[in-house]
């Protein structure tokens, strides 16, 4: 006999008799005393496959993609049917219908901090500590996340999971404390990666810059911007270079010879 599957949400519910996902599940030989397996898959819109065939899905007056990145999931409930057909005549013999369900959103990751400065380290061998907070935003799908640190800094967790905000509003958060060892002189700036491995098609990465100033001498560290420097066009003035910190080291000059004089 020959086994075709369908859902009554053919646009967003597809099923396929491969693994591959090329084939639809339709006309597939099932011989006698045997089972085959189906691939059953929920079409959703992801970043990067933003098409503009979801955009009249929506709730209400906003799209799927913008209610999912709000943290915002939804129950699905699918009528599945499966026809037997005749080999021959291709005529349907027996008819079944199941019901699956299902919940669809992303995990959303948000971060306490986009940079962190370590401050002023005066010698080789100190540790300089900070600590930072994980979220994820989303009402009731775990987020699995994923930490590199940079060379240098370690991290009292590097992966772990975090519930939904309205299944567990306790563990939806996670505090990572951070090490960094003075290993040499001059200014430390690298990043420290965060990454949500529970999307299906891509990574979401956020990312930490960290700043630390080893000197032994005396230096003023003075704040300028709470961003990392970028380049930006003033006009007739040509560009501008702003940085999110200036480290002033002393300078101590030596004095001024008189020049001699010919009597």
């Amino acid at each position: 006999v020959l086994l075709t599957l369908r859902s009554n949400l053919a646009n967003q519910i597809l099923i396929f008799a491969d693994e591959k996902l090329d084939r639809p599940a339709e006309n597939i030989l099932l011989s006698a005393h045997s089972s085959v397996s189906v691939q059953v898959c929920i079409l959703a819109p992801i970043e990067g496959n933003k098409d503009a065939k979801f955009s009249n899905v929506s709730f209400g007056a906003t799209t799927l993609w913008e209610e999912y990145n709000k943290g915002v999931t939804r129950d699905l409930v699918v009528g599945v049917t499966v026809d037997v057909l005749d080999k021959d005549s291709r005529e349907s013999i027996v008819q079944r219908s199941l019901k699956l369900s299902g919940r669809i959103g992303k995990s959303v990751l948000r971060l306490s901090h986009r940079q962190i400065d370590l401050g002023i380290a005066p010698r080789l061998g100190e540790h300089r500590t900070a600590s930072f907070i994980l979220r994820n935003d989303s009402d009731s799908l775990p987020l699995i996340y994923q930490i590199k640190p940079p060379p240098g800094v370690t991290v009292s967790e590097q992966e772990g999971v975090l519930a939904g905000k309205k299944v567990d509003p306790l563990l939806c958060t996670a505090t990572i404390h951070l090490k960094f060892e003075v290993t040499s002189y001059g200014l430390f700036v690298d990043t420290l990666e965060v990454l949500n491995m529970s999307c299906n098609q891509y990574e979401e990465k956020r990312e930490i810059m960290l700043y630390c100033f080893v000197d032994p001498a005396l230096v003023v560290s003075v704040p300028l911007l709470s961003h990392p420097f970028t380049i930006v066009s003033s006009g007739d003035s040509g560009p501008v270079l702003h940085l999110p910190n200036n480290y002033a080291v002393p300078e101590v000059l030596a004095p001024v010879e008189p020049e001699a004089r010919t009597p």
